[in-house]
């Protein structure tokens, strides 16, 4: 009787299994980068109303231009990974849809992302997103803000500055959403932009911001007594010229030729519906 050769069994099975998850693998593919983009999105802290928003939901009818406005703002999530220029402003009136097109463009080039991992995994490994990394990361600014300084006062808060910040800087793409928006500003405020735009600057990281107001045309306009904490931290005007001029010159170059989009039609929410 011929002695069965159970190494070169297991041989050919071990081979068969890899086939077969080869084949999976390529059949699988597009609902792997589907799971891997939910996971993104899932870990991006997206309002859940604003997640169900896309370009294609977006009214360019409530105003002439606004067309144009949306064209510029594909232009921007077609170009990635090759981005010119790394930094989008949105500003304008209140019920424009600026967040609206913020989480629109970040959700395009989100499912980009879901891609790139897709094609680093082999088949083999799982479909899940690298530990640690932030791919998409979504702020209110006003809400943000407000934790923000609580921390500051109070030391015994769950709640970390340093580690919301330092998330705002690492994220591969970061909305910024009403930038600028309380009605007093601080000059720990301004510190604290000044150090997520400048790393997001210096590294390219996408960012996309949304605000009722112009960069330039605010930050220029503030005076020393404008600040909420001047009472206990007395700043120059000419200290206050110095800092804000960092931030805004930073953000406006960082939309490079294309400027900062503006909004100025009607309110956006009241008119659809």
């Amino acid at each position: 009787m011929e002695a069965i050769n159970w190494g070169a069994r297991v041989a050919r099975v071990q081979r068969k299994n890899q086939s077969t998850r080869r084949r999976e693998f390529k059949v699988n593919n597009k609902e792997r980068v589907n799971r891997l983009y939910k996971q993104i999105i899932q870990r991006s802290d997206i309002p859940k109303r604003l997640k169900r928003e896309t370009f294609e939901s977006y009214d360019t009818s409530v105003k002439e231009g606004f067309d144009k406005k949306l064209r510029l703002i594909k232009n921007f999530t077609e170009a990635y990974p090759n981005l010119e220029d790394s930094l989008i402003y949105l500003a304008g009136n209140v019920g424009n849809g600026k967040s609206h097109l913020a989480v629109a463009a970040a959700k395009v080039i989100a499912y980009k992302q879901a891609k790139e991992i897709n094609e680093g995994i082999s088949e083999f490994m799982p479909a899940e997103l690298p530990s640690g990394e932030i791919f998409l990361f979504y702020v209110n600014w006003r809400s943000e803000l407000k934790k923000i300084r609580s921390s500051y006062r109070n030391n015994n808060t769950k709640f970390s500055a340093i580690e919301s910040i330092q998330k705002m800087q690492r994220a591969k793409v970061l909305i910024i959403d009403d930038l600028f928006a309380r009605t007093k500003i601080s000059s720990s405020d301004l510190d604290d932009i000044f150090e997520i735009i400048d790393y997001r600057y210096q590294r390219d990281k996408i960012t996309i911001i949304t605000s009722n107001k112009f960069p330039a045309e605010y930050l220029t306009s503030l005076e020393p007594s404008d600040l909420k904490d001047y009472r206990y931290n007395p700043m120059t005007k000419e200290d206050l010229d110095l800092a804000t001029d960092r931030i805004a010159s930073r953000i406006l170059h960082g939309c490079g030729e294309r400027g900062v989009i503006e909004f100025d039609g009607p309110n956006y929410r009241i008119t659809k519906e």
